[in-house]
């Protein structure tokens, strides 16, 4: 242990200007962090905002700097360093990195993330087991690959240009593999759920140790390469996730939707950019929407489509994954379909029969509440504490603890304090406002564990051309938080289509690319 605390004293005298520098960095993003939750307490400006943006990635470069400046020192390259020559032991050498990391690292962060709960208005010591597991998302995600790197690399110059040659590398072949018609392994799919980040995060761990127990650079540097490249070539050949239907029983006929759907034949595609695969094409079909209750969220969560032509050819899609939100105030409503390019263009021109299945979930709103909107700060369910923000038309801003609750809240024009005292020539119309859910996961590092966001009061339209003031001090709404209800499938059937008035156009470009790990 004292050889542990030795090594531990020397490195803080070695560095101790990159630790001023990560944490006034650090203490400056626990400062500014709050402006966000009160825009409305400080003057706005484009160069507090940019600097506060920056903060964050300043922030990690900072760690990054100081983690390569820590491993270095005793470099783990080659076989000529001065410091083999010191009676060190490795596992001491490396718990003192260790040590160096968690002081002056995490503990900070832990202790900035207890500022801003408290700052937040929320007692910290209701949540220091998630800033724990906030932590270990740091030190597995952020912190053990930054170190893994630092032990193959012998300088900085060299540290930089391998992280380059790396996104290069990934960011090169997942545009490949995109053009490319890879094929699918089915098997793939047995795969435990975050195998592909366990063995990433094992082979980093098993990096290091191994690169302070032996000083291996050469099998370490290949040991990553293999490791990397199979995971990639795994994640190329992996299927698409399928969208689970099976979740969606069919509705008996003693069950009743949640909403009901028929064919808008007055309506039209309107989407516009949208880019489709180059071996299909994409459709947006209208419908009219009936249903969902009041303190009610319907959500189209998939569909499935087939089609048959007059001439008894048919083509049947597969499940797809969609993000609908309606409620009671929304009479209409648009799915996207995705279809084969050889079969659109053979009959585009001609009526087809549309066979078309929705996955909906119904979202009940529970523990609803009547609240009348103060001048100052308020509480919403959830945990939630909110604000009018009178530069906002139509929405509440608002924050809560370690991700945020999935509210729903409603308000009619005639009940919004926005309109003055003469309530006879306003309209009984509803707005509802809804935000989904959203909590920090195991192997999620996030620097503030306060989260904010707005709630949005909208009268049947995600995007309105004119935004309605509703929400103002004393306005009276309804507000609940969310609860799962029924997932059922319902079938829509359109006898006459001409598909071609439906085609939205093709954007030009690439499409987009990514890799997954399972």
């Amino acid at each position: 242990m004292g050889q542990v605390i030795h090594i531990f004293r020397k490195d803080v005298r070695h560095f101790w200007r990159e630790i001023l520098v990560s944490l006034g960095i650090l203490a400056t993003f626990a400062w500014l962090e709050p402006r966000k939750w009160w825009p409305y307490r400080y003057s706005q400006d484009i160069a507090s905002e940019l600097f506060a943006r920056w903060l964050p990635g300043l922030l990690v470069i900072s760690w990054f700097l100081l983690i390569l400046r820590l491993v270095q020192d005793e470099s783990l390259v080659g076989d000529r360093q001065f410091w083999v020559t010191r009676p060190y032991d490795w596992k001491r050498l490396l718990a003192a990195k260790a040590l160096f990391t968690i002081a002056f690292i995490n503990v900070p962060l832990f202790v900035a993330q207890i500022f801003l709960l408290a700052r937040a208005g929320y007692s910290p010591s209701h949540y220091l087991v998630d800033l724990g597991w906030i932590q270990l998302a740091w030190l597995l995600v952020v912190i053990l690959p930054m170190v893994a790197l630092s032990t193959i690399t012998s300088s900085l110059g060299q540290t930089i240009l391998t992280a380059l040659g790396i996104l290069i590398f990934f960011g090169s072949s997942a545009a490949l593999a995109s053009q490319l018609r890879i094929p699918k392994l089915e098997a793939v799919r047995r795969l435990p759920d975050y195998s592909g980040s366990t063995v990433l995060i094992a082979t980093l761990f098993a990096v290091v140790v191994w690169q302070y127990a032996c000083r291996a650079t050469v099998k370490s540097r290949l040991l990553l390469a293999v490791v990397g490249i199979s995971l990639l070539t795994i994640a190329a050949i992996s299927p698409p996730e399928r969208f689970p239907a099976e979740m969606y029983s069919e509705a008996s006929r003693e069950e009743s939707l949640p909403a009901k759907f028929a064919f808008d034949a007055e309506g039209s595609a309107s989407g516009v950019g949208f880019q489709s695969g180059k071996d299909t094409v994409a459709l947006q079909i209208p419908l009219l929407v009936e249903g969902p209750a009041p303190n009610t969220l319907v959500q189209i969560d998939g569909t499935l489509a087939r089609i048959e032509a007059k001439d008894g050819t048919t083509w049947s899609g597969e499940w797809t994954g969609a993000r609908q939100d309606l409620t009671s105030n929304q009479k209409s409503t648009t799915v996207m379909l995705q279809m084969d390019k050889k079969f659109f263009e053979r009959v585009k021109s001609t009526d087809v029969k549309v066979h078309l299945w929705l996955a909906l979930t119904d979202y009940v709103a529970k523990d609803v509440q009547r609240i009348t909107l103060a001048e100052n700060e308020f509480s919403l369910p959830g945990k939630a504490l909110c604000a009018v923000y009178s530069n906002s038309a139509d929405s509440l801003l608002c924050r809560s603890p370690l991700g945020r609750p999935f509210l729903f809240a409603s308000a009619t024009l005639r009940d919004s304090a926005c309109h003055g005292t003469s309530k006879q020539e306003i309209p009984e119309t509803t707005y509802y406002g809804w935000n989904w859910p959203w909590q920090v996961a195991w192997l999620r590092p996030v620097l503030s564990p306060v989260n904010e966001f707005s709630l949005q009061f909208l009268n049947g339209d995600r995007m309105p051309d004119v935004p309605v003031r509703v929400a103002c001090p004393g306005t009276r709404i309804s507000v609940g938080t969310l609860q799962d209800g029924k997932r059922l499938r319902t079938e829509l059937t359109i006898d006459s289509l001409q598909l071609g008035n439906y085609q939205l156009p093709e954007r030009q470009g690439q499409t987009a690319t990514g890799i997954s790990l399972w």
